[in-house]
């Protein structure tokens, strides 16, 4: 099962944030240091080991759906 994010319950996790370990998704997992942190745990130091590939995969995915949208109304 596909956890949800906890500021946005209709988006996917793609992560935890490395402070509170609370799933986060694409829009509010922001990198810190090397590890995804959430807006609210921004600027605490991170404790765990979180992967950002994931973050930074979807960042892209958005940015090309974003850019995809913006030619279509062009």
């Amino acid at each position: 099962m596909i956890s949800k994010c906890y500021l946005h319950p209709r988006d996917d996790a793609v992560g935890k944030c490395g402070v509170c370990h609370k799933p986060v998704c694409s829009k509010c997992g922001k990198k810190q240091e090397g590890k995804v942190v959430c807006r609210n745990c921004a600027g605490k130091k991170p404790v765990s080991t979180v992967d950002t590939d994931e973050l930074e995969r979807q960042e892209r995915i958005e940015k090309a759906k974003e850019a995809s949208r913006k030619g279509r109304t062009r």
